[in-house]
């Protein structure tokens, strides 16, 4: 994937909009760990990631493999993840395995149909 990864910060949330075309998990995984150095950097805990990420689905084993390697990356944040783009709907349901298995292996995430929500969520976090 050749992925452009923009970074803001707004009320105390690392916003990373990432853009590109997925075509094998490393490139994924370059791309969180681009995100938890920039929150580290910035000394931010919670990220709002804007996806506009297309192309094919990973396998269900690739999806597995993400989710494990999310978790444990990202695994001192907080995540809203936000699709933007329009995307197949293979595609999405194998962001919704991956989140999944963050979620099983203890990364405090949640998907979200809007910035909104999300950042709702993130506030509270924060507070909580």
């Amino acid at each position: 994937m050749v992925s452009q990864v923009d970074f803001t910060i707004e009320d105390d949330i690392l916003v990373a909009k990432v853009s590109g075309v997925w075509r094998k998990p490393a490139d994924s995984l370059a791309t969180l760990q681009q995100i938890l150095e920039k929150a580290e950097a910035e000394d931010l805990h919670q990220v709002l990631y804007l996806s506009e990420v297309t192309g094919s689905a990973p396998s269900t084993l690739e999806a597995h493999f993400l989710g494990e390697r999310a978790a444990a990356i990202l695994g001192p944040l907080v995540l809203g993840y936000v699709p933007v783009a329009e995307r197949e709907a293979k595609l999405e349901e194998s962001v919704r395995f991956i989140t999944q298995v963050a979620q099983n292996r203890g990364l405090l995430s949640r998907q979200f149909a809007d910035q909104t929500a999300a950042r709702g969520w993130l506030s509270r976090q924060r507070a909580g």
